[in-house]
């Protein structure tokens, strides 16, 4: 885990597909965080999920948009 900025995520590059859609699942096992961190830096608009259609009960998260997220911070 690497400590930046009071940021922790993981040091080990993501190996995901940057097309893909991942669940809050997926994305918080990729960067090593917890969910509640995860959200919370939804909020803080530090990583974006991909727009919810009125159909999708869960968020998800691009692929690019971690890899941009986890390359910030490592």
């Amino acid at each position: 885990m690497t400590l930046f900025n009071n940021i922790m995520v993981t040091s080990i590059e993501p190996k995901l597909n940057p097309a893909g859609k991942y669940t809050i699942s997926e994305t918080c096992g990729f960067l090593g965080i917890h969910r509640n961190t995860l959200r919370a830096y939804v909020k803080a608009g530090m990583i974006r999920p991909v727009p919810k259609k009125q159909n999708v009960l869960q968020q998800r998260f691009r692929g690019l948009e971690i890899l941009r997220f986890w390359n910030s911070f490592v």
